[in-house]
């Protein structure tokens, strides 16, 4: 799909240059590894709302039998799954896709996307046992969305207002620009993952008209004054008294500077086409960024997209199936047109949700709130064509299996997942990672196996 500057222009606008806040947990160290020169993005997809465990399970004749008894009317029928194997250590393990999930499939086939099992909210390593007893320390408010969701973006072990998120405290480290453009933007609103302590984010917001509607060659009101004229007058960071004011006024004129940039955009001109859907747009635009990254002078980049809607507590089944449909017609769209540019080895793409679903219904043709999920990592540079992890046994006798509703409990934490991408991205070491995100000091493996 070929898209110009002026079809880019007329969906997009850059309208918010959100300042950084600041973060009593990193200060302003700044990390001892020297990135690679070469350029890398992250792309972190949020799955708003809890990821169901049907996106990949178990297709040996064993553990889908017990997937399926547990499940019941929500299990996916083992012939219509989309069928990959995993080299584990007794030879090839069979797992089945949702079968909405053909374009992915064939990322994965390449070897190039990777799937990791049961990840979640976790301070330290823990079963159902240590978990009853509270004798092990757990995220606070366990099964809420606000609550989690600040857990898994900020990677902190404690949540409140001034939390930071993994994304702007790894920027803030690496001492990556803050000014204009910064390199931190949101696809969508303002995202905690992205706040840092001296990290500017600019939220690139679709479907909103362009911000040449502030020409200064523009009349306002058929007077003499341009609009941009009357606009630059609003903003005189001097003409206030109100240190708030002024700082909204900085935040304008930041967020102009950053938008006159994004005029000289290099078209987007690859041979595939997005959905037209939230993510897909979002997608999209993360491309055009990308693929400007040399006219922006951007050596390192952090992209945060999010797509809603995965609260399933009614229709689970049929929603489930349409959000796995668009997440991977998305994410493959993505990946085509990166390699096209001939960039797939410089990006990494991770989803991460708030929590998962519970196995069993609840009476409403909808499944609740759970804890470990399943996750994804894409890009030419990943290990893919694998599963990290794996399932416990859909039994209430083990011990990662918490209680007859099917809430299982993680055995990967989601700041491993993370912390291998970060890793990637800035040449972090282990102590560096555990500064990143605190709890991994509670890890042996600081990170997962996602590169090779």
């Amino acid at each position: 799909m070929k898209i110009n500057r002026r079809q880019f222009l007329s969906q997009c606008a850059y309208l918010s240059g959100v300042g950084a806040l600041g973060n009593q947990f990193l200060g302003s160290h700044a990390f001892a590894a020297t990135p690679s020169s070469e350029y890398r993005a992250i792309v972190q997809i949020y799955l708003q709302g809890g990821n169901d465990m049907n996106m990949i399970i178990p297709n040996d004749d064993g553990r889908y039998n017990d997937y399926a008894a547990i499940r019941g009317k929500f299990a996916i029928d083992r012939d219509q799954t989309l069928g990959i194997t995993h080299e584990g250590n007794n030879g090839d393990v069979p797992y089945g896709l949702h079968p909405a999930m053909s374009a992915l499939k064939s990322v994965y086939d390449q070897g190039d996307l990777a799937f990791a099992l049961n990840v979640g909210a976790l301070v330290e390593p823990i079963n159902k046992q240590e978990f009853l007893a509270r004798s092990k320390s757990f995220p606070a408010q366990l099964f809420a969305h606000n609550s989690q969701t600040e857990f898994v973006i900020s990677g902190l072990p404690r949540q409140g207002e001034r939390l930071s998120g993994w994304g702007g405290r790894l920027a803030d480290s690496l001492n990556l620009p803050a000014g204009t453009p910064p390199s931190g933007i949101s696809m969508s609103d303002t995202s905690l993952w992205l706040r840092g302590e001296s990290t500017n984010q600019f939220v690139f917001a679709s479907g909103v008209g362009p911000v040449e509607d502030y020409r200064t060659d523009r009349p306002a009101f058929e007077t003499e004054f341009s609009r941009g004229t009357v606009f630059n007058e609003l903003n005189q960071e001097d003409g206030y008294d109100n240190i708030f004011t002024r700082e909204r006024a900085k935040l304008y004129d930041r967020s102009l500077a950053v938008s006159r940039q994004f005029l000289n955009l290099t078209s987007l001109n690859v041979n595939t086409s997005f959905p037209n859907s939230k993510l897909g747009r979002q997608l999209r635009d993360t491309a055009t960024l990308i693929n400007s990254r040399q006219s922006l002078n951007q050596n390192r980049q952090l992209f945060f997209a999010i797509t809603p809607g995965w609260d399933f507590h009614g229709d689970a089944l049929n929603r489930h199936n349409a959000q796995l449909k668009d997440l991977s017609d998305s994410m493959a769209a993505f990946y085509a047109a990166l390699q096209q540019m001939g960039v797939e080895n410089n990006v990494t793409v991770v989803t991460v949700s708030d929590f998962g679903r519970t196995m069993t219904g609840n009476g409403n043709n909808g499944t609740d709130h759970a804890w470990g999920n399943n996750q994804m990592v894409m890009g030419g540079a990943v290990d893919g064509g694998k599963v990290i992890g794996d399932y416990p046994s859909f039994s209430t006798s083990d011990p990662f299996f918490l209680d007859s509703r099917g809430v299982i409990v993680p055995t990967l934490s989601i700041d491993q997942l993370n912390g291998a991408v970060a890793a990637w991205f800035g040449g972090l070491s282990d102590a560096e990672l555990v500064e990143l995100f605190p709890n991994l000091s509670n890890f042996s493996q600081k990170s997962l196996s996602v590169y090779a």
